[in-house]
């Protein structure tokens, strides 16, 4: 009679289950410090794979263009009026003319130089200066000179104004304008005050000119 058959199967024991844990160790040990050495090397690769690329920086900007030079100051001359000017006629001298028994005071300033018949004095426009005319212009009517409301107490100084007049054909007083005014607080007055002379006709060659000249007064403060 035959013997039973035994199968040879892996011995159960303490020594398997010990081999099984070394080698749950190893595996785990290879898992951990291989993967981060396997990174480690991917990392070297891609810092070492470096590609050059030459930039070519743009060219500079021109230089500014440089600035123009300054126009050159033109120095004014001044004008030959300004450098001989006539003494200009108080106020009050005109006011004297205005009582009784002194006499005309304008009248005796044109022939007694309170008007300087220089010829770089009087100026010259479209006509003659007084010099050229057959008689100097006497004045016909002299009006009186009182300062207007809003100037009273505020002048302190006396207002020198040289009035640029035309006497025309008919001897009336045309302003042209201002060659000197000291103060213009009563501007305005002043120029109805001047257009409000009447003068004998100046005439060259006897006929009716008109005649140009710088008309100086001296305004007192009230």
């Amino acid at each position: 009679m035959s013997e039973p058959y035994q199968s040879v199967g892996i011995k159960r024991g303490p020594a398997r289950f010990a081999r099984i844990f070394v080698y749950a160790v190893l595996l785990v040990a290879i898992l951990v410090f291989v993967l981060p050495f396997t990174q480690h090397l991917l990392s070297v690769k891609e810092r070492r794979t470096v590609r050059t690329v030459d930039v070519a920086l743009p060219p500079p900007p021109p230089p500014p263009p440089e600035p123009p030079p300054p126009p050159e100051e033109k120095v004014e001359q001044p004008s030959p009026e300004l450098q001989s000017q006539p003494k200009p006629l108080s106020l009050s001298q005109l006011q004297l003319a205005m009582n009784p028994g002194t006499g005309n005071a304008l009248g005796a300033a044109f022939g007694m130089g309170g008007f300087d018949v220089d010829t770089n004095a009087l100026e010259e426009i479209q006509t003659f200066s007084v010099a050229e005319l057959d008689e100097k212009p006497r004045p016909l009517r002299e009006p009186t000179w009182s300062w207007p409301r809003h100037a009273v107490g505020r002048v302190k100084e006396p207002v020198v104004a040289h009035a640029l007049i035309i006497i025309d054909e008919n001897g009336r007083v045309l302003f042209q304008n201002f060659r000197r005014l000291t103060n213009p607080i009563a501007e305005k007055e002043m120029i109805e005050y001047f257009e409000s002379f009447r003068f004998t006709i100046p005439k060259k060659d006897g006929r009716a000119v008109r005649s140009r000249f710088t008309f100086p007064l001296t305004f007192e403060p009230q």
